[in-house]
């Protein structure tokens, strides 16, 4: 299953393919199917998604290779980068792998082939560094991986391919191919990588890409190490007491695992958390690393929550209704924040109003719980719950040892900066 958006490095995949099907002598790979996919994410206007179409379709006429054209409603991608509070290329790309593997799955397709370049890769190390990310970040985009728990291989053919080198093959072939006008757009984090940081790093340091490649190289086998370590040292346990209780481990042998173990074991169980319920976006390292470390018991990152408590380490998912229709939000420093209908002042005593106070320690989260109902956390666990627009539970303590008095105004009423 070929994974063709019509762009350069995909048609030239497509091209390479079906020269290999038609031309090879080994009968190990003569003669075996193509098929491809071209996937409209409805992001473009409908005239350029149109015009990508009918190129992909027009190429895989020529190439003798049957094609698939799925539509994404136009602003779902939108939707859910708003709601999972992720990009859009993320986004993009979640639901492009969900239709991929969901076609492979029907073919009997032995592989997902997709046409990321040595270019590619490079750029995903740099955002990856940037980011602060883990081995399993810096070692992405191998030459061949699992899209999920289905195992439906992902194979990467022109990885060890310079961008340079597939325009060259195209031109040698007399192809045309499209060109997508997002891909000069600076406003996206990948973009600025390859038009602003790359040029630089090749003017200034030359010879960069080779040590960088097998930078990404050893963090791969790194993140492959500390997940085998991982899924072996922690057996995770199914929720016995409701349904959305999830999974959970003893906080005793939690802890006793270096901290490293501790981390890519959380990433393990949310990534398996995931793939049961259809989301997409992949937690941050800082903040787990905050909850791994003990500092925190109890995380709210929106979509999954994590929990120490009563001796056991749960992680688990946010009810949809949650989800899609509330709020989640974190509060570091003192301040005023507007959150939906209501206000909250943080900061010192005589910074805040005096109906409606709690205190805390920073970080504090908001979060919605349902229709009526919003919980305040702090990193000690619930410190305030609101009701219909009633503070019905709140810690009533001395401000001292670094912690904050906290005032809230409901429906919108004015409140002054707690900074």
């Amino acid at each position: 299953m070929l994974a063709l958006s019509g762009g350069a490095d995909s048609t030239a995949m497509a091209a390479a393919l079906a020269a290999v099907r038609e031309n090879t002598s080994d009968q190990l790979l003569a003669n075996f199917n193509l098929h491809a996919l071209h996937v409209n994410h409805g992001i473009r206007p409908p005239n350029v998604c149109t015009a990508d179409e009918e190129a992909a379709v027009a190429l895989c006429k020529t190439l003798d290779i049957p094609v698939i054209v799925t539509k994404i409603s136009h602003g779902e991608v939108n939707t859910y980068a708003r709601q999972c509070g992720t990009g859009i290329e993320g986004a993009a790309r979640y639901y492009r792998y969900q239709v991929l593997e969901e076609e492979a799955l029907r073919l009997d397709a032995d592989a997902i082939v997709t046409a990321h370049t040595a270019d590619d890769r490079l750029e995903t190390i740099l955002m990856a560094f940037l980011r602060g990310s883990g081995p399993a970040g810096l070692g992405a985009l191998s030459s061949i991986a699992s899209t999920s728990a289905s195992s439906v291989p992902v194979v990467r053919p022109l990885l060890s391919l310079s961008r340079a080198e597939v325009l060259a093959y195209l031109k040698v072939r007399n192809l045309g191919y499209c060109n997508d006008e997002t891909n000069n757009d600076e406003h996206f984090f990948r973009n600025r990588i390859r038009h602003v940081l790359i040029p630089l790093l090749d003017q200034r340091f030359p010879h960069w890409r080779g040590p960088v490649l097998r930078l990404g190289e050893t963090q791969a086998m790194t993140a492959a190490f500390l997940s085998t370590e991982a899924e072996k040292r922690f057996v995770w346990e199914n929720g016995t007491y409701k349904k959305d209780s999830g999974l959970s481990v003893s906080a005793e042998q939690f802890f006793a695992e270096p901290a490293i173990i501790r981390e890519e074991a959380l990433f393990l169980v949310l990534d398996r958390l995931a793939q049961n319920n259809d989301e997409g976006k992949n937690p941050r390292r800082d903040t787990l690393r905050s909850f791994a470390r003990g500092t925190e018991t109890a995380v709210d990152m929106g979509q999954t929550r994590l929990e120490n408590r009563n001796g056991r380490i749960t992680v688990k998912k946010a009810t949809r209704r949650a989800v899609t229709h509330g709020f989640s939000v974190l509060i570091k420093r003192a301040g005023a924040y507007k959150l939906n209908d209501i206000a909250v002042i943080a900061g010192e005593q005589q910074t805040v109003l005096k109906k409606s106070v709690f205190y805390a320690d920073f970080p504090l989260v908001f979060r919605s719980a349902g229709e009526d109902k919003i919980l305040a956390e702090d990193r000690n666990g619930r410190a305030a719950e609101i009701r219909s627009g009633k503070l019905v539970w709140k810690r009533e303590q001395a401000p001292k040892n670094g912690n904050i008095r906290f005032s809230i105004l409901f429906n919108g009423g004015s409140f002054i900066n707690g900074s």
